[in-house]
């Protein structure tokens, strides 16, 4: 402000000194080369027209008429030798008053935009979703920056860790905030408004204690240009931002080691290949009802008991994830260790339940289960089952039908629970299938209609291969809400009847 007065001033005497030696120094008896007049009142002319002021024009407008009627007729009747240099000091005068009050009106005029510039730019600040702060340099006598004065900071109701603007304004930086000497902010600072290089950072991790004992600690992002001889900053807390971000990645983590482990628990559970019988084919397929969780309680298992029997498992775990996945790993190893001891499917069962009422808490997960045993030598095929579908017998001839149902409780709910065995007989070309009710059930549909269906389904695929067929049907369940299983036994045709191992 007090240079564009200077300046205004230094324009005003620059036209006042020339004019008032023109007045002094021109002929009084020669009135038509009076020129001094004419050129201030073309100055004023022409600074009014760029001031836009009415007191210029007013002026330049006097000084027209007292010119005019100076030059005119009434002059040379009245033989005043010194009319003319009467008359110019009274242009000048005049004029100058003009000039002066143009000068006092530019001042002002300057002054006011410069105060409603200020205000346009501190409600800009103040809009701003970053906190601005505007600080000074403060030197010691050898011209170093030892601290900041606080000139200004912008209101921002967001910010409620915030002091107010009346607590930070003209306030030293590092009073405010200690840790700005000891941290090395100060000296990144002073390197900005000494270098001209501004200073950015994303998330920058800043802790420390301000100067009336309030702790703080956080990440910001950061940007500092240099003012003048200071700098102006806009910083934002992105802590919760931050905090988030480390929140959703552990838990991404987190969920990616409970995929892996359970997946592992899966790979443990299910067999990695079947075994070979001569005269028979298996096949099984595994197939969960979200992809993102590999893993459930419905599970399938295959193994040879001695050369002439061949053990067969089909068995859901009530609910899903690691703990149905557990149990569903304990209760195979069960079912491995108990078969080499008990010939009869109901024993292997009833053992299998009082193991698992043992092993489980009282209110665990229960296991459903279909458990059977197939002699090769004699194609004599026997089961028992826990709260489980029976099996059901693809024909040679292609008619489907399910196996007779005596079905016992699940296993580990109570001890001393009986099960009773079934058996059947079954010719070449025959299959068997042990499937879970993955395969059959489906929301707002009654049981007996799946079952149905899973019927027809067999009878319309009797041509493919027993891995090609479970895979197949497995595919053809459209939306379904829970896992599936199901193992295949079939009979090689006629010309390759059963034989012992």
């Amino acid at each position: 402000m007090r240079s564009n007065r200077q300046r205004i001033r230094a324009a005003a005497i620059g036209l006042l000194i020339p004019l008032a030696i023109a007045v002094a120094y021109e002929p009084a008896g020669n009135p038509t080369t009076y020129r001094p007049g004419t050129v201030l009142i073309l100055a004023c002319v022409m600074i009014a027209i760029v001031g836009g002021f009415v007191a210029s024009v007013v002026a330049a407008i006097t000084s027209t008429a007292v010119l005019w009627w100076a030059l005119t007729e009434p002059y040379h009747s009245i033989r005043l030798h010194h009319r003319a240099d009467l008359f110019g000091i009274v242009v000048f005068a005049v004029s100058a008053t003009g000039v002066v009050a143009l000068a006092r009106l530019a001042a002002a005029r300057v002054e006011t935009t410069k105060d409603a510039e200020e205000l346009r730019f501190k409600n800009a600040l103040d809009a701003m979703l970053d906190n601005v702060i505007i600080g000074s340099a403060i030197r010691s006598e050898s011209g170093e920056i030892v601290d900041f004065l606080v000139d200004y900071i912008n209101e921002n109701p967001g910010d409620q860790t915030r002091r107010h603007t009346y607590a930070v304004v003209g306030q030293r930086v590092c009073d405010l905030s200690p840790g700005w000497r000891t941290s090395g902010m100060l000296a990144i600072v002073a390197d900005v408004v000494e270098t001209g290089e501004p200073f950015s950072a994303d998330r920058f991790q800043w802790a420390g204690v301000t100067g009336d004992g309030m702790p703080y600690e956080g990440y910001w992002t950061m940007q500092i240009a240099k003012l003048g001889d200071g700098y102006i900053s806009a910083t934002r807390n992105v802590t919760e931002i931050v905090n988030a971000e480390k929140q959703a990645a552990l838990a991404a983590n987190l969920v990616e080691v409970e995929r892996s482990s359970m997946a592992l628990l899966q790979a443990a559970a299910l067999p990695s290949s079947l075994p070979s019988v001569p005269g028979v084919s298996l096949a099984a397929v595994y197939s969960p009802a979200d992809p993102t969780q590999p893993v459930g309680g419905d599970w399938y298992d295959a193994f040879r008991i001695d050369d002439d029997r061949l053990a067969l498992v089909i068995a859901d775990v009530a609910g899903h994830g690691r703990e149905a996945a557990t149990v569903m790993l304990q209760v195979r190893n069960i079912f491995r260790a108990i078969a080499v001891e008990h010939r009869m499917p109901a024993d292997v069962l009833h053992y299998a339940n009082e193991v698992t009422t043992r092993l489980n808490d009282e209110f665990g997960p229960f296991v459903t289960c279909c458990y059977a045993v197939y002699h090769c030598s004699t194609g004599h095929f026997e089961w028992a089952q826990a709260g489980h579908f029976s099996p059901v017998v693809l024909r040679s001839c292609g008619v489907a039908e399910y196996l007779p149902e005596r079905p016992g409780p699940p296993l580990s709910i109570r001890r001393g629970q009986k099960y009773f065995p079934s058996e059947v007989t079954l010719l070449p070309g025959d299959r068997i299938f042990m499937f879970t009710d993955g395969m059959v059930e489906r929301r707002n549909e009654i049981l007996d209609a799946g079952l149905a269906r899973f019927k027809r389904s067999l009878e319309q695929r009797t041509g493919l291969e027993p891995q090609q067929l479970v895979d197949e049907l497995a595919m053809s369940i459209g939306e379904r809400f829970d896992d599936l299983a199901m193992i295949c036994l079939a009979l090689d045709t006629v010309g390759s009847s059963p034989q012992p191992q």
